[in-house]
């Protein structure tokens, strides 16, 4: 019995074996499938094996890991980065008028040019009936439920005004960019610069 070299199917040392010598024929011995008589493998570091090619062993190394693809980028285009623009902006504005129907929201320019007819003194009958009727559901007085009206479209109009500025810059810095890894920073900028403003309209980006 003696020790031998034990292959796979691909040549590559998997370990050692015995090999028994024939009763019948002395000093040949029957070497296991997949075992050969040679040197010991030489050492191979981490990953690498050792492999018998013809009469001579191979240190094949491992393969290389392979490069982690890329994560793909959220918007390919300046067109696609603008449309998450108008939805995020739309979103943000949203919160304000998804709380009144769209016939309500219809009437906040009548309601408002009535209100300040009163202020100044100067309503028509309808416009006085107008900021009339509506303070009395809330138990104002027409010049009190008038203040309110100009109070929130004012507030309105600073929030439609702030939010046409960002769009504008945001728009124009889209358009100047010239990779398009650079949209998701345009805009995750804006989103930061706008945070605080909404907060004090009480709006959440």
């Amino acid at each position: 019995m003696k020790n031998v070299i034990q292959l796979d199917d691909n040549g590559f040392f998997t370990g050692f074996s015995t090999a028994d010598e024939s009763p019948l024929e002395p000093g040949v011995y029957h070497l296991p499938a997949g075992a050969i008589e040679a040197p010991n493998p030489p050492d191979v570091a981490d990953g690498a094996r050792a492999r018998w090619v013809g009469d001579a062993w191979v240190v094949v190394l491992p393969e290389p890991e392979p490069e982690p693809e890329p994560e793909p980028l959220p918007y390919q285009t300046a067109a696609e980065a603008k449309t998450a623009v108008v939805r995020w902006i739309d979103s943000l504005t949203g919160q304000i008028i998804s709380q009144y129907p769209v016939v309500v929201r219809e009437r906040w320019g009548i309601e408002e040019l009535a209100a300040r007819a009163v202020k100044s003194g100067s309503p028509s009958d309808d416009q006085l009936e107008l900021i009339r009727r509506e303070g009395a559901t809330k138990g104002r007085t027409p010049l009190e439920h008038a203040d309110r009206v100009i109070m929130h479209a004012m507030n309105f109009r600073a929030i439609a005004d702030e939010v046409n500025t960002l769009f504008l810059s945001v728009d124009g810095q889209l358009d100047a960019a010239t990779e398009p890894a650079q949209y998701s920073a345009i805009i995750d900028e804006a989103k930061a610069v706008a945070r605080p403003l909404a907060e004090s309209f009480g709006l959440t980006v």
